[in-house]
């Protein structure tokens, strides 16, 4: 019911606009035709509309969008090139959640490339983080700290892998 600052994709062209935060709206010209807009805002759901679009008449959408969770979905099995994620990642977005993706490529700080393990801070900033850890786990990289200190601060997360309870 209030306006927000959202996001408005046109599928098939390089067209992006942000609506304006104080009054939701955004205008943007487009060729004759029937077009699939995609709406995002933070912490609320993606919305898809299709909309005709008839020269020299003007058009207005009011869509209402349902608030969600702020999602991180971690993906540690990148580094070892066994990445799991995109069926979570299909899911999420089927169901019109929006995710940031955090992919771990070196835990370690191999080769003098910094180490890419998300913070406590940088997990805190969501409602909700799924860890994805096909062979190995949080403790197994060495970012067990950061995820003790997320749920010490009251942050709730999903681990899902093979050998998360091994490691």
């Amino acid at each position: 019911g209030v306006p927000l600052a959202a996001t408005i994709t046109v599928s098939g062209t390089p067209v992006t606009v942000r609506s304006d935060a104080n009054n939701g709206t955004f205008s943007v010209a487009l060729p004759q035709g029937a077009w699939d807009l995609r709406i995002q805002a933070t912490g609320h759901r993606i919305q898809q509309i299709t909309r005709p679009v008839t020269i020299g008449v003007g058009s207005e959408i009011n869509p209402a969008l349902t608030p969600a969770p702020t999602i991180l979905l971690v993906d540690t099995g990148r580094w070892y090139y066994r990445s799991q994620v995109q069926p979570i990642l299909d899911s999420l977005e089927k169901l019109n959640y929006p995710v940031d993706l955090h992919t771990v490529r070196n835990p370690f700080g191999i080769l003098d490339m910094p180490i890419d393990l998300p913070t406590t801070d940088q997990m805190k900033a969501y409602d909700l983080v799924i860890w994805s850890a096909p062979y190995d786990s949080p403790a197994y990289i060495g970012a067990d700290q950061a995820v003790q200190g997320f749920l010490d601060q009251g942050g709730r997360i999903i681990l899902t892998g093979e050998d998360i309870a091994y490691w």
